[in-house]
């Protein structure tokens, strides 16, 4: 395993994804000899190589002509501390260095998704970067069993058993903590209860998964590119996660899903079918899916779309966590491309998939499952992710509105001739 490369490689993503500056975080990795890959010190994190990463050896010695990040004490720490642990990042991300400029940490009950990755976050207080102190206070809670700890005045550092896996708890961090942050002018967050949440993790099925390349034909070849070309588009515009955000399209008599565990960063560049699941005929071939895949499943059985999005984007998450309502009658292209929004509350997405299967339709093609996620459809895969990029849109243009003034939508009448004008279905 190539430890530099991996650092690097992670490091490129947190600082293009303006999760740290060039000069500020730092990120490991623990080898099973005891030798830790840390980023340098003093170094353009925006243009780091591997011949610029550190190692430095069980006994502490530094193997490498850099000097590692000043925080090596506390990395070095957490690896005795916690033999569980392989990899720890810790960055300046906005939203989270927010979080601890107040002494404060986001709420992750907002969804399953939040709270799976990051279910307790611990609040250690300040002291100076790179101090023996400073390490003292993280792995006293790094020891008591969180994953995630905030620093006061500092930001926020995560543990995880590989480095992709910790990636992606800071990032799914730093989403719930924007989310937290945007909602606050919507009312606030509304949190799902612990029982809840346990509804969304009993769902959490395994299943029997046959090799795709049973069943592999043109059609399902080309639809296997085009999802994983759009999946990679909704990761670099924010509309997914590197491990949140689900694509389907309905395809030789079944149905074509990411994966449950597909990276959205790299999916373009995994194995040929890494990444996507088929499911036809109640059999699963090639990876887990996405534990949506029923609902969109429902959804192909009772409406005549052929692809569906289920998404959190960090503005339309705002409004499905505060559960505050998103108008789509703000711009003509977002009434002609959302229609009449439809509603319901948390858990539908489990308990009453029938009833958004069956309103699923082109007069009614997005959705909004509270605490969740939305729902967008189309009749391709290109419509479908449209209406995703427009609900986004609409969501960050109208919070940006409550700032300068009241939004003036537009008037039944005026809805009235669009619908005419356009010949929208009714």
């Amino acid at each position: 395993m190539n430890y530099k490369k991996m650092i690097v490689d992670t490091m490129n993503d947190i600082y293009s994804n303006s999760l740290t500056t060039s000069s500020g975080g730092n990120i490991s990795l623990i080898d099973k000899d005891g030798n830790i890959f840390i980023s340098p010190s003093g170094l353009d994190k925006g243009a780091l190589r591997e011949d610029l990463i550190c190692i430095v050896d069980s006994n502490g010695n530094n193997l490498s002509k850099y000097k590692p990040s000043m925080e090596l004490p506390f990395h070095s720490k957490i690896y005795r501390i916690r033999k569980d642990v392989a990899a720890v990042v810790h960055t300046h991300s906005p939203y989270l260095t927010a979080y601890s400029l107040i002494d404060g940490a986001p709420e992750t009950k907002i969804s399953y998704f939040h709270y799976k990755s990051n279910n307790s976050i611990a609040k250690a207080g300040y002291d100076i970067p790179g101090s023996i102190e400073l390490g003292d206070k993280i792995c006293k809670k790094i020891e008591e069993g969180y994953d995630s700890v905030m620093m006061r005045n500092h930001g926020a550092v995560v543990i995880g058993k590989n480095m992709p896996d910790t990636y992606r708890k800071m990032e799914s961090l730093e989403h719930c903590a924007s989310i937290n942050v945007l909602a606050q002018s919507l009312g606030g967050v509304k949190t799902l209860t612990l029982e809840q949440l346990k509804s969304y993790q009993d769902k959490e099925e395994n299943y029997s998964i046959s090799d795709i390349n049973e069943i592999v034909d043109e059609d399902i070849e080309k639809a296997v590119s085009e999802l994983k070309q759009y999946a990679n588009r909704c990761y670099n515009h924010e509309y997914f996660l590197s491990c949140m955000g689900v694509i389907s399209v309905k395809v030789s008599g079944g149905m074509l899903i990411t994966s449950r565990d597909c990276d959205r960063r790299d999916i373009t560049n995994s194995g040929k079918y890494s990444g996507v699941t088929f499911i036809k005929d109640n059999k699963i071939y090639g990876e887990y899916p996405d534990m949506s895949w029923k609902l969109h499943l429902e959804i192909y059985k009772n409406s005549d779309m052929n692809s569906i999005f289920t998404a959190l984007p960090k503005y339309i998450g705002a409004y499905i966590a505060a559960r505050s309502d998103i108008d789509s009658r703000t711009l003509p292209e977002s009434y002609i491309m959302m229609r009449q929004v439809l509603r319901y509350p948390a858990l539908s997405d489990i308990e009453n998939k029938e009833k958004i299967a069956k309103n699923i339709t082109e007069v009614n093609p997005v959705a909004i499952i509270d605490n969740s996620c939305v729902v967008c459809g189309g009749k391709t895969i290109n419509k479908a992710f449209d209406r995703l990029e427009v609900c986004e849109a609409t969501a960050k243009a109208y919070y940006i509105t409550k700032s300068i003034g009241k939004a003036l939508n537009i008037e039944d009448k005026e809805i009235k001739k669009i619908e005419d004008y356009f010949n929208l279905p009714l």
